[in-house]
């Protein structure tokens, strides 16, 4: 008996989906991360760029800018590993547990 051939797929289907699995394919989901990051970036930032600019002197604000843009850089991923990646951040091995501390 021999295997039933798969139907064939639309284009839109074979450029934006994976074939082994229901999400999308590798290089769109890195595009969707890049443009989920510039806009948490654009959005968290621009208050303290504009402070900044404004008030020259505020060094510490600097420090406070980067640590945003941390969490910005961090919550990108993980909204995208939910959204795009359909995963969880666990499945990457990011867990509290007993052997971390």
């Amino acid at each position: 008996m021999e295997p039933s051939p798969k139907p064939e797929r639309s284009l839109r289907s074979r450029i934006f989906i994976s074939p082994d699995e229901p999400r999308l394919r590798a290089g769109w989901r890195l595009v969707g991360q890049m443009a989920m990051l510039v806009c948490l970036l654009t959005l968290f930032t621009c208050p303290f760029i504009i402070y900044l600019y404004q008030n020259p002197s505020a060094d510490m604000l600097f420090l406070v800018d980067k640590i945003v843009g941390i969490f910005a850089i961090t919550g990108s991923v993980f909204l995208s590993r939910r959204i795009f990646d359909r995963r969880s951040i666990t499945s990457l091995g990011l867990q509290l547990n007993q052997r971390l501390f």
